[in-house]
């Protein structure tokens, strides 16, 4: 009997060193592999759009904050994602509360009754035939997340129109997964445009830099605009600019603070650009920080100026000073590039 189980014991482990010598293998293969080039891996799934894809809009964001934008960089032209994916600046505590004078809420909701659980009542939130009264309606409604503020670009033609989506041409976009940056590249009116929009990696801001020779001429500024909250999926309601307060201020060094009222709900946003730009309260709730453009030169007056130092030439050749602030023509002397940081919190 010894013999035979030492036998047996003999033909297992002959059966099974095959399977262990390739287990070994494989383990000093594992050992010896090149180790993995992780940006290489990442990279290649960065996301690359070539058109304006009203489908597809790209987001930038650290996990609590998040900023939609379209092939612009920025929110630029938000009413064509208004049925898909609509453009919004949203944070974790970025909430609004209708008013609710009624005093309802769901712990004195008349909830529906069943007595299925072993004889048990068991309450359950049920609307029968989706009927839809006030009541149910704000609860269902409230609280709702907020859109903190559409941010994006004001785009002129020559002639002082505004731009159209079929104005874009040559739009190159990329959302570097492994940085977390997104780059926009494309073309308006013959101008390049290119566009760097990151979010920081802890707070809720936003920073953008745009360079173009639409900056210095005073073609492209950056709009931002606060809205009312809404129920629905589009986070902002732009119909109602009387139900909200937008108070500002312009503080010292390109900054400007905001507060915002929406009923009980309140939040700050602390704007901040180039030196040099401005900025100007557009409409309600709408402010636009740009480069401002020099009054244009009356005809013939360019040829009267020194082409060393843009100053009136008095007869004779004498230099008649002070020089203009300005500079000779349109944009001369300013920046082609805009650089705009914005940062959101709840007030305290």
């Amino acid at each position: 009997m010894a013999a035979r189980g030492r036998s047996h014991l003999k033909s297992i482990i002959m059966q099974t060193r095959p399977f262990a010598s390739l287990c070994l293998l494989l383990f000093n293969c594992a050992l010896s592999a090149a180790p993995i080039d992780r940006l290489a891996l990442v990279t290649r799934h960065d996301v690359v759009l070539t058109n304006f894809d009203i489908a597809n809009p790209l987001s930038v964001g650290n996990g609590e904050f998040c900023f939609t934008v379209d092939a612009t960089g920025l929110q630029t032209f938000p009413e064509a994602f208004a049925r898909t994916t609509p453009l919004g600046t949203l944070s974790d505590w970025g909430w609004h509360t209708f008013p609710n004078p009624e005093g309802w809420d769901i712990d004195h909701f008349q909830f529906k009754e069943f007595s299925d659980l072993n004889g048990r009542k068991v309450p359950y939130a049920d609307v029968p035939n989706n009927r839809q009264t006030p009541e149910i309606k704000w609860l269902r409604d409230n609280p709702h997340r907020l859109h903190l503020g559409q941010i994006g670009f004001v785009l002129k033609r020559a002639d002082g129109s505004l731009a159209a989506i079929p104005d874009l041409q040559d739009i190159q976009q990329k959302l570097d997964l492994w940085d977390g940056n997104l780059i926009s590249h494309f073309k308006f009116d013959g101008a390049s445009v290119d566009v760097e929009t990151v979010c920081d990696p802890e707070l809720d801001a936003l920073a953008v830099r745009v360079v173009s020779p639409l900056v210095s001429q005073g073609r492209l500024a950056i709009q931002i605009h606060f809205p009312y909250g809404t129920g629905e999926t589009s986070t902002a309601d732009w119909s109602q600019p009387q139900a909200h307060e937008t108070i500002w201020r312009q503080e010292p060094g390109n900054r400007a603070h905001f507060e915002r009222r929406l009923d009980a709900d309140r939040y700050v946003a602390d704007a901040q650009w180039s030196a040099g730009a401005d900025i100007k309260n557009t409409a309600r709730h709408q402010f636009e920080i740009s480069f401002a453009l020099p009054p244009a030169l009356p005809p013939g007056e360019k040829e009267k100026r020194s082409p060393q130092a843009g100053r009136p030439i008095a007869a004779g050749g004498m230099e008649n000073p002070p020089p203009l602030s300005g500079g000779e023509s349109q944009g001369e002397g300013k920046s082609s590039q805009l650089e705009f940081v914005c940062p959101f919190s709840p007030a305290k």
